[in-house]
């Protein structure tokens, strides 16, 4: 055998299994005998707004027969272009949506977000305190998520000219905004950015779109509708496994914390303990069904993506959203022990 002939092979060889290592670490691995794998895909890194995720599939998931693979995600990182039959993922539900009306065979099954906490903050030395004070002031949009829509939502509800606001493009990164370098109004999640602006110690007001009439929707749980069809029972395992993940975290906080440190250690952990506390009611408010949302009530929401041609079709509510398992699991579900 030649030395060009065993380069060859010992190229090929490497190539194969290379390819198989790659391979099992793509599959869903399910490290509890006998249960069922899958997977989460995250539409960021691990905080603690992803909380019950964690606590489910730590505490809960073997309960119901499942393992579930958590997906962290980041700048780039899409669920909605990951997720396969028998995945699931979370995103907000406009991207779901806009995702939907490209062509993309997926659908809502849970809301982990009823409503949406996107808001604005301003300054208090800037003396804005309501959508008519943007007139004349430098408004920042983030270049990606639903805050941009929420917006234009707000001003339309609000009467705003937005002829006479500096609409400017910034980042998450709310320390040019604390300068006033950039902009007089940064656009955050009412739970998260306000802790950052206390912890400093500095004075601001917020203008809540809820208060204007302004209903979206948040982060919400989905799947492809053939995981919905053809395999039903790992949909609703995965949902009574976020079920008991989020209610845990409601009625006791610092387990979840524990849990989100043990996943993610170099975790601020003073500061999601508190974004915690202020963001939970979103996700467990109280006489709210976990998960359950009404569908009368995203008409809104799709409207305002038609309007701003953000997506092309008028979509029907079931185009969106399929709430059945979710409501066979609460018609068979015990209390959580």
């Amino acid at each position: 055998m030649t030395r060009r002939t065993k380069i060859k092979i010992f190229s090929a060889t490497l190539v194969v299994v290379s390819f198989g290592v790659w391979l099992f670490e793509k599959l869903p691995r399910s490290p509890v005998p006998g249960t069922t794998a899958t997977r989460l895909y995250l539409n960021w890194i691990f905080t603690a707004t992803f909380s019950g995720d964690i606590v489910a599939a730590g505490q809960y998931a073997k309960k119901y027969g499942i393992s579930i693979q958590l997906e962290p995600g980041g700048e780039g990182s899409d669920p909605l272009k990951l997720v396969r039959n028998n995945d699931f993922g979370v995103a907000s539900a406009d991207e779901i949506i806009r995702a939907i009306d490209k062509g993309v065979d997926v659908r809502i099954i849970g809301v982990a977000q009823d409503q949406h906490p996107a808001a604005f903050a301003a300054l208090a030395s800037s003396g804005i305190s309501k959508p008519k004070d943007f007139e004349g002031k430098r408004v920042g949009l983030l270049g990606f998520g639903a805050t941009g829509l929420i917006y234009a939502a707000l001003c339309k509800n609000a009467g705003v000219d937005r002829s006479k606001v500096t609409e400017v493009v910034v980042s998450p990164d709310i320390r040019p905004f604390i300068a006033g370098k950039v902009n007089d109004v940064q656009p955050i999640f009412i739970y998260d950015e306000p802790v950052t602006l206390d912890e400093q110690h500095i004075k601001y007001s917020i203008v809540d779109p809820r208060d204007y009439g302004v209903h979206f929707k948040g982060q919400a749980y989905f799947t492809t509708t053939s995981t919905i069809h053809n395999n039903p029972n790992l949909v609703r395992n995965f949902l009574s496994a976020e079920l008991d993940g989020w209610t845990k975290v409601a009625s006791d906080p610092e387990s979840a914390i524990a849990a989100l440190h043990k996943i993610a250690p170099s975790a601020d952990l003073k500061r999601e303990r508190e974004l915690l506390k202020r963001g939970i009611v979103f996700f467990v408010p109280k006489g709210h069904q976990v998960l359950m949302s009404d569908p009368q009530t995203w008409g809104d929401m799709i409207r305002t993506l038609r309007d701003t041609n953000s997506i092309s079709q008028d979509l029907g509510i079931d185009q969106v959203l399929d709430l059945e398992p979710l409501k066979q699991v609460y018609a068979s579900r015990k209390p959580l022990s």
